[in-house]
């Protein structure tokens, strides 16, 4: 936005004669650019990096972390998920360690499990997602990350054909979740659920979960993670062998704004 732009640029003058502050601007505005031109925002993380580099305070440990956490994550944008995850793992994480951020430490930890399920390396998702939750445990981090993590936890030890622990993870979920009925991360949650019960052939079950979600969704106004949901109809309809059904659903998801 304009507003945020001016902001930008005024912080960038009241920058000028502090190096550590001039080189944290150039992180700001790749994160600023971010959203309309991947290559400046790129260029401007690097740039950010390069004058990091003279400081070796925790601050500005952090700041790189955070810095080539960003870039990477551009990478993503362009379905190189291999490339973002060997960033976290030679960047972002050793960098987070040595900035002793142990809340973004877990974030990395947490996003670079994601960059393993999206390369179907769902074993090595499994150890770094457990390594978060130790993390995030251990410093009394924001609810929402552990409910993030147990979640998706959740589905990858589905993927992984280990039940116990997929709903040893729902259940964890479901504990955070009990005080906020009306949470966004309840969507993810049934989801997971929906999927759980899909995987075991309790498709019975699995449309309570589903039907539950859509629901919530729906008031709460999260079309993306509605259609998320609809895609474990989709294969509940199909697993009953219910083809017309899953045909209606299927067709309700392409005609969908914005398709997942």
């Amino acid at each position: 936005s304009a507003k945020g732009a001016a902001y930008l640029e005024q912080g960038r003058q009241l920058s000028k004669g502090n190096p550590f502050l001039q080189s944290v601007y150039f992180f700001y505005l790749g994160n600023f650019q971010s959203i309309s031109n991947l290559e400046f925002s790129a260029s401007s993380f690097m740039k950010a990096d390069s004058l990091l580099k003279k400081f070796s305070t925790k601050e500005a440990f952090v700041f790189r972390s955070k810095v080539w956490h960003n870039y990477g994550a551009i990478q993503q944008m362009k379905d190189d998920n291999e490339y973002f995850a060997d960033i976290l793992l030679e960047k972002a994480i050793p960098f987070a360690i040595k900035g002793g951020d142990s809340v973004y430490l877990g974030k990395n930890y947490f996003d670079l499990g994601l960059a393993f399920t999206n390369t179907l390396q769902f074993a090595k998702a499994e150890d770094v997602w457990q390594k978060a939750i130790q993390i995030f445990n251990k410093v009394n981090a924001p609810k929402e990350h552990l409910m993030d993590v147990y979640n998706l936890s959740a589905q990858n030890y589905i993927e992984l054909k280990d039940m116990n622990r997929a709903q040893a993870m729902l259940d964890s979920s479901a504990a955070l979740l009990k005080p906020y009925p009306e949470s966004q991360y309840y969507l993810d949650y049934y989801a997971s659920q929906g999927m759980f019960f899909n995987a075991q052939g309790k498709f019975s079950k699995a449309h309570e979960s589903i039907d539950k979600g859509i629901t919530l969704s729906k008031k709460l106004n999260q079309p993306y993670r509605e259609q998320r949901i609809l895609l474990q109809k989709f294969f509940a309809f199909y697993g009953e062998k219910k083809f017309d059904r899953g045909k209606e659903v299927l067709l309700t998801l392409m005609n969908s704004q914005p398709f997942i």
